[in-house]
């Protein structure tokens, strides 16, 4: 939200959700937020493919022994940040 995609500083992530779990994808890490602050994490080891080499599909994901905080920073804020802009009519603006 809110990158240039094609500018040279643009930072690819994915943002995922089912009704009760919010995620994001970023650095090659998956990480998802629950209720009752529960947090996963996972490493994303990109599987042996026949497509090229900069379309990755398939992942393996490695679970986490030890969390990565930043990122778990990350995708909170995003998603608080989404909440306010929608709370506030101004994420079409």
């Amino acid at each position: 939200m809110g990158q240039d995609i094609f500018k040279e500083s643009f930072q690819p992530k994915a943002y995922i959700a089912t009704y009760q779990d919010l995620g994001l994808i970023k650095d090659n890490y998956l990480t998802v937020i629950s209720p009752r602050k529960k947090v996963r994490q996972n490493s994303l080891r990109p599987q042996k493919s026949e497509l090229p080499a900069n379309f990755k599909l398939y992942y393996d994901e490695v679970p986490l022994k030890n969390s990565v905080q930043n990122l778990i920073d990350d995708c909170v804020s995003a998603y608080q940040s989404t909440s306010f802009w929608l709370q506030k009519n101004q994420l079409n603006k």
